[in-house]
């Protein structure tokens, strides 16, 4: 059914109007509310999404679309494994340092001079500097050392500098043996926070905002981290679709970029075209996104397909249809006239809410009442 033929019927009982511009936005208002509340308390499982995404070997943070309501499983394509689901605070429990080129084997390679037992230093050149603690000395020379932390973004070297974090010892020197990395074929996903774009920049670099058409002249919205300050800035389409207009600022990381409605698609990339960092379709004014963690950290290219009940985004146009299987139409009618009854403050509620109670029983006997899939990527807050 399409949401014209839905006007005829309500305002058969309602006495509403889609001629009449405040009652048909009353009418689309109750059909949008009464929707949302059907997709999140049944299983709608005609409506089941799949959608498939392709690991990088070394990347483990991805971005994808927020449009799931429940999720339902993830799984790698070619074993068909499922992933487990974590909490962040689950995930740091378990693996409170995970392994990005950390030190696995080293040695002492110059003792340095000025130490004391207990003194504690850290090893330079390390994305995320590791930690070690001075074990025993002779005369201010270091014998032996033990690392509390194994660092990440390290490589294989000999003579390593440290830096000391107590104590006055200087000079101690280490041989970074071999570095390893928690990586192989992800088993598990870790929902980390909503975001509103598809990529991050590479590096730091200015956004490019172009339109496809160049009948666009609006302002687009960035916010995000720039030379380690929180900024915002308005970005002025440029009227043409070849060159686009960049951002005063270079990002290296972006949190949204937002829109008004436009007449083409607007497309945001970053480090000279090399990364979408989002795209909007004329009448998105915003897109979000779930960033996740996947772990192990992929080795390879991995076909990820996960399967989730949707989220239902409001209906607008007259032709639309409202996307039930015919099981449920009746009772959503009857929901929705409900709706209007009691916002009119009109007796006759109490018979449609006993007809939407009748209904609504008959759908749970056929099994169709929502289970405990996980809602919205663990985000209990985020169900629509």
């Amino acid at each position: 059914m399409i949401i014209s033929e839905f006007y005829t019927k309500i305002g058969q009982y309602t006495g509403y109007s889609s001629t009449n511009a405040d009652e048909k936005a009353k009418m689309l208002t109750a059909i949008n509310d009464v929707l949302r509340d059907f997709y999140n308390e049944y299983n709608l499982r005609s409506s089941l999404y799949d959608v498939t995404f392709t690991t990088t070997s070394g990347t483990y943070y991805y971005y994808l679309d927020a449009m799931a309501n429940k999720i339902v499983n993830m799984r790698e394509v070619s074993s068909q494994n499922n992933f487990d689901c974590y909490s962040r605070e689950e995930f740091e429990k378990l693996y409170p340092y995970p392994q990005v080129n950390a030190i696995a084997t080293h040695s002492l390679n110059d003792g340095g001079t000025g130490y004391a037992a207990d003194d504690t230093f850290t090893i330079d050149d390390g994305t995320v500097s590791a930690k070690g603690t001075v074990l025993t000395v002779s005369s201010g020379v270091v014998l032996t050392y033990s690392l509390s932390y194994a660092g990440i973004g390290y490589a294989a070297t000999t003579g390593e500098t440290t830096t000391a974090t107590s104590g006055s010892g200087t000079g101690l020197k280490i041989n970074i043996l071999t570095v390893s990395t928690d990586n192989g074929q992800p088993t598990m996903y870790v929902p980390l926070r909503k975001c509103w774009v598809a990529a991050q920049p590479t590096s730091a670099s200015v956004i490019n905002i172009k339109s496809s058409s160049a009948a666009d002249t609006s302002k687009v919205v960035v916010k995000g981290w720039a030379s380690g300050s929180f900024v915002v800035e308005e970005v002025t389409l440029s009227g043409e679709t070849t060159t686009g207009a960049n951002t005063a600022n270079s990002y290296t990381e972006v949190l949204s970029i937002s829109k008004a409605a436009t007449t083409g698609t607007i497309t945001a990339t970053s480090n000279s075209a090399g990364v979408t960092v989002v795209s909007l379709l004329p009448w998105q004014t915003e897109k979000e996104y779930i960033k996740v963690r996947i772990h192990p950290i992929p080795n390879d290219t991995y076909s990820i397909i996960y399967t989730f009940y949707p989220k239902v985004y409001d209906l607008q146009y007259d032709n639309e249809l409202i996307p039930l299987p015919d099981k449920f139409v009746g009772v959503f009618e009857d929901s929705v006239i409900e709706l209007l009854f009691l916002q009119q403050g009109s007796n006759l509620a109490d018979k449609w809410t006993k007809l939407v109670t009748t209904g609504k029983k008959e759908l749970q006997e056929m099994d169709y009442q929502s289970e405990e899939e996980t809602p919205d990527f663990n985000f209990e807050e985020l169900m629509r």
